[in-house]
């Protein structure tokens, strides 16, 4: 008996593909006593092995990240080398890049990339790009003596990247990440760019096989990280005319944009970041002050951006957060990050801005639970006595307490330019002026240059 091993099932052609797997199952059935393992990037959905197990790699740790560098031959003429990128993924590139890393194969791509330019660009959307060249034309030529992929669309791979960027822009614009194989063919047909010169499955066959981007699982589409279909749809909006990109911020307002990790508009202002800030970012401040200015200035500006405010005091299992409701704000603020001395959780308690309190109560094996007081009748039936309060949660209307007069103390907190709500808006108001005046001043040089 034997273990065989089999490295690369992706690899092969398409024609061959069913040729290879007729020797495969003939071989397996003359030995059967043998054990068989192959290794393959996603390919198609493995059905056609139907005598094989198919096993998923689950995330790495961080050990396990340095434990796979270290049993990586990679240069060994050149030890230094990987030193170098092991101690960038020990000390920075597992936080940074951490949904990358923990994938052996991203992992391995990381380091390819790393060693066709030397460095692990900060700026994600440049780390893409680098990924991206690597997949589509280094790594072939540089680690398979020579070896370059045919890419069945005859595409070259700038040719490929800009139809993929439209593909993910339709897709990313209807929340799909994956797609039946008539879904993918509907997105396909759909493309501006597509000039008829190749099928679909020739496309298809690209992304999977010779880029590795997406594969095919379970009957449908996926991209190898979704991460991928972020970067080509950003890298699609940046290539768009001025009246595009101007639009741009309502798409980014709306609700159903609102992907928690989401980086299309963090790559995108770090491509462009010149047009968001005079397409985007100044008429939405614009707007915003212009109607502070012609109110009641700051007030208004709570009014608006943070109608109610919450707070807590004590201990609490509340998470209370007063970021802005409009997306464009809360990135703005991610960039500027005001300081201030004084918190919302600095105000006062006041019974009438009371919503939740919280105790702690004795759970039957003995240990304690913060919980809130209002759910321990239906929660915690065994609990005879409410416990004494350990913390309570507020809210706080500003329209209230701007007109109230028994609300003095509260305006004075909300009022002091230290507060966290008012440094916002000081910080907000000086960017406008900043990116305003710099837009004007690029405005007159290069006008003078005519």
């Amino acid at each position: 008996m034997a273990l065989l091993l089999f490295d690369g099932l992706d690899e092969i052609s398409g024609e061959r593909g069913g040729a290879f797997e007729r020797a495969l199952e003939a071989f397996v059935n003359q030995y059967p006593n043998n054990k068989y393992v192959i290794s393959s990037r996603p390919y198609q959905s493995f059905v056609s092995l139907s005598r094989f197990t198919v096993l998923e790699i689950q995330p790495f740790t961080k050990q396990q990240v340095l434990l796979l560098i270290d049993k990586l031959e990679f240069h060994p003429d050149e030890p230094e080398f990987k030193a170098k990128f092991r101690a960038l993924v020990e000390k920075t590139l597992y936080s940074t890049h951490r949904s990358f890393i923990e994938n052996p194969l991203l992992l391995t791509i990381m380091l390819l990339t790393y060693e066709n330019f030397a460095a692990i660009p900060t700026k994600m959307h440049v780390f893409y790009r680098k990924a991206f060249e690597t997949l589509a034309e280094t790594h072939d030529a540089a680690n398979k003596g020579g070896h370059k992929r045919v890419y069945k669309s005859n595409l070259t791979p700038d040719d490929l990247s800009d139809y993929l960027a439209e593909f993910c822009f339709h897709s990313y614009k209807d929340g799909k990440a994956a797609f039946s194989e008539e879904e993918f063919a509907r997105y396909f047909d759909g493309l501006r760019i597509n000039d008829g010169k190749f099928k679909v499955a020739d496309f298809a066959h690209d992304l999977c096989h010779n880029l590795c981007l997406m594969y095919m699982e379970g009957g449908k589409y996926h991209f190898t990280h979704r991460s991928f279909q972020e970067y080509f749809c950003a890298l699609f909006f940046s290539k768009q005319k001025d009246t595009f990109i101007v639009r741009l911020g309502g798409f980014f307002e709306s609700r159903r944009m609102r992907i928690y990790g989401d980086q299309v508009f963090h790559m995108l202002y770090d491509m462009i970041p010149d047009k968001i800030e005079s397409h985007i970012f100044i008429p939405v401040l614009r707007a915003l002050f212009d109607a502070c200015d012609s109110a009641d200035g700051y007030w208004t500006f709570l009014e608006k951006v943070h109608p109610r405010v919450h707070y807590e005091k004590g201990y609490t299992t509340s998470t209370p957060s007063n970021l802005p409701e409009s997306y464009i704000l809360r990135f703005i603020l991610g960039l500027l990050k005001p300081r201030c001395s004084i918190y919302c959780d600095d105000l006062l308690e006041d019974e009438g801005f009371l919503l939740d309190e919280y105790g702690y109560i004795e759970l039957e094996d003995g240990g304690l639970d913060l919980v809130n007081l209002a759910d321990i009748p239906t929660d915690y039936p065994w609990v005879d006595e409410t416990p004494e309060v350990a913390g309570s949660l507020y809210m706080l209307e500003v329209e209230d307490v701007r007109r109230e007069r028994y609300f003095d103390e509260f305006r004075e907190i909300l009022n002091d330019d230290e507060f966290e709500l008012k440094s916002e808006y000081n910080a907000l108001r000086k960017y406008l002026a900043r990116i305003t005046a710099k837009q004007q001043g690029d405005d007159d040089f290069f006008a003078g240059l005519l």
